[in-house]
């Protein structure tokens, strides 16, 4: 999911991909998916002549994540911090965990 739009301290307009997102059976298939949305999301920012903004906000195989951002996006700018909160749990531990909290 892509966006444009700016930061709220900042009028410049940017690309912003939301979610990447590869359904498990196809993440092994040969082809780098991933990979292939990364450079996607490049590409649109390349063409419109945007900043593009991409990040992995998530819990789960983050070092993963951020090592092949960090080959096909350089290295990383900043950091995201969440407080009482947790990420990148599959649905069903997610549900479970909310239904044991109540």
């Amino acid at each position: 999911m892509i966006r444009f739009g700016t930061i709220w301290y900042s009028e410049v307009e940017i690309v912003e991909e939301k979610a990447i997102f590869i359904d498990p059976k196809f993440r092994n298939a040969k082809g780098g998916r991933a990979k292939k949305l990364c450079d996607f999301s490049k590409s649109i920012a390349d063409y419109f002549k945007k900043p593009l903004i991409i990040g992995v906000l998530s819990n789960f195989r983050t070092a993963a994540k951020i090592r092949m951002y960090e080959r096909t996006f350089g290295p990383p700018s900043g950091a995201y911090f969440l407080y009482n909160a947790q990420t990148g749990q599959p649905q069903a531990q997610a549900d479970q965990q909310q239904v044991m909290e109540h």
